[in-house]
């Protein structure tokens, strides 16, 4: 069976490449075609008489874009994917892995899935100094972003406008009433995307209740920066309109020697999502404070980096994940810490390059408050030990490149995790192929 799967998933890349090649191979003055596939495996083994879990899919886009006349151009594009080896809910505790399920659809499919959606669609502007884009796009900021590790992206649809005055300065604004969350292959409304992922606890201790009883017209984003050839400094502001604001000053000084500094305040605005203090995405309580620090050296292949992050205890940091990624420089893939107060993070990052080839080693300490602390603790993250791998290798043959990745990850929490399962004690491997043309 896993022989026939890997044939199947080998068979289905190269049939999407020979479809596709064509078309960039005929591309014209005016449009432009471009291709991307890929395959993902996730494994994740549980500690105990817990069910492991296995899952792969594969996915591909095509996308058409034309060149710009007077600076105007249209994008548009689609994506599919399907299962290849499906997973299933466990057979103890009748719940579904949270990863393997993530790799598919968050609001379809325990056995197999199939999916697709234009995923892009927009107008854009661009000039010297100014860029104006429209529609369904992707926002690439420390806090929103694509984070782009399944089978799709996160996305928004709205406005950006981007102004570039000189060589220095950088000014970002935008505004977005719709998302497509990660795994989720549907375009929504900002205020509906909240809560499709895990909801958690309360900081009552009762059961999240987000998804339909939270409103918000929409994200508005403004950021400021200042970049010289060994110092950068930006101010990002998130306005989660009825919800919360979050601020970001993030700097960095040097080069071959450098250090990073970020600093984050959030506090509730509006009335927090619901005028119901039980149904609050964002309570008044909440007002984070974090800070993170990394501090690096390069030497030849090398980069060695110590790493830490620091959440107040004064409530929990809270973000839709449906919309955004960890920005912490201790953050690690599958191990996140939105919805957490009181955490202090620690730890060590190794990385070799070579080429078109890295490896990244990290090894964090994570102490996070009580999994029963619902006042600090939104997702029951217990203190731990995270241990992470990374590979990437990437090659290009006639015109077609090739990338592939490796992930390798182990948790292991200091404390009892009994009703927390899956949450520490595992190990997950996951493995990726991508082709781009």
């Amino acid at each position: 069976m896993l022989i026939s799967r890997i044939f199947v998933r080998v068979l289905g890349l190269t049939l999407v490449l020979f479809l596709v090649a064509p078309l960039h191979a005929q591309q014209n003055n005016f449009l432009q075609f471009s291709g991307h596939a890929r395959t993902w495996s996730f494994t994740t083994i549980n500690n105990g008489s817990t069910d492991d879990y296995y899952a792969s899919a594969l996915a591909a886009r095509l996308r058409a874009a034309t060149r710009p006349v007077k600076g105007i151009s249209f994008e548009v594009e689609g994506s599919a994917f399907t299962s290849i080896l499906p997973f299933s809910p466990d057979l103890e505790y009748l719940k579904d892995s949270r990863f393997e399920k993530q790799l598919f659809s968050t609001t379809n499919g325990t056995t197999t899935a199939q999916g697709g959606m234009i995923t892009r669609l927009l107008a854009r502007y661009s000039s010297k100094k100014v860029t104006l884009i429209i529609g369904r796009q992707e926002l690439k900021t420390p806090l929103v972003q694509p984070h782009d590790g399944r089978m799709d992206e996160k996305l928004l649809e709205g406005v950006t406008f981007k102004w570039i005055p000189d060589s220095l300065w950088t000014i970002h604004v935008g505004w977005y009433w719709g998302a497509t969350p990660r795994s989720s292959w549907n375009w929504q409304s900002v205020e509906h995307a909240i809560g499709q992922y895990g909801q958690g606890k309360t900081p009552w201790g009762t059961s999240g209740k987000y998804a339909g009883n939270t409103s918000s017209t929409g994200l508005g984003y403004f950021s400021i920066g200042r970049h010289k050839a060994k110092w950068n400094i930006d101010l990002h502001n998130y306005f989660l309109e009825n919800i919360s604001h979050t601020a970001l000053l993030e700097t960095t000084y040097g080069v071959q020697r450098y250090g990073k500094l970020m600093v984050i305040q959030q506090f509730q605005i509006g009335n927090g999502g619901n005028a119901d203090t039980l149904l609050q995405y964002h309570t008044a309580g909440d007002q984070a404070t974090a800070f993170s620090l990394l501090m690096g050296q390069k030497w030849s292949n090398w980069t060695l980096e110590l790493i830490g992050t620091y959440i107040g205890g004064k409530g929990r940091y809270l973000f839709p994940r449906e919309l955004s990624f960890d920005p912490f420089y201790a953050t690690t893939t599958r191990f996140p810490i939105e919805g957490l107060g009181h955490v202090m993070q620690g730890g060590l990052r190794a990385v070799w390059k070579y080429k078109n080839t890295s490896v990244k080693a990290q090894y964090v300490f994570s102490k996070n408050p009580e999994v029963t602390d619902y006042e600090h603790s939104k997702t029951g993250l217990p203190t731990s030990h995270v241990l992470l791998a990374d590979a990437r290798t990437k090659w290009t043959f006639s015109g077609v490149r090739f990338q592939t990745r490796l992930i390798y990850l182990y948790t292991r929490a200091t404390e009892a995790t009994v009703g927390f399962r899956n949450k520490s004690n595992f190990h997950h491997m996951a493995l990726g192929l991508a082709i781009q043309f």
